[in-house]
């Protein structure tokens, strides 16, 4: 299983390439870099995607990997707030490692 885990904050990325593993994880920091590494492949089974990310709005950012052909129900946004993101998979910080490790597994 790839996994993209976009966030950035480098603590929290360092605790969610950890505890996903087996599973390969390939860490990014900003918007910039997660279309980077979409583009440059292989393809990822999942996206985890904080919603506010420095140069950008990770909702708005797993809208244009729909819109790339990216299954909506293959991304997980992380995000402190309250509100409900559809069509999205959503946990609230701060959330049990073993909830992410579920979700990813149930696929």
């Amino acid at each position: 299983m790839r996994i993209l885990v976009v966030d950035d904050e480098p603590a929290i990325l360092s605790l969610l390439e950890e505890g996903l593993k087996p599973a390969e994880v390939v860490a990014a920091t900003s918007r910039a870099a997660c279309l980077a590494a979409m583009a440059a492949g292989p393809p990822f089974d999942w996206v985890v995607l904080d919603v506010q990310l420095r140069d950008g709005d990770g909702y708005a950012l797993a809208g244009e990997l729909v819109a790339a052909g990216f299954p909506a129900g293959r991304i997980v946004l992380t995000t402190g707030l309250s509100e409900a993101l559809p069509p999205f998979r959503v946990l609230r910080k701060p959330f049990p490692l073993a909830a992410l490790r579920e979700l990813v597994a149930a696929s």
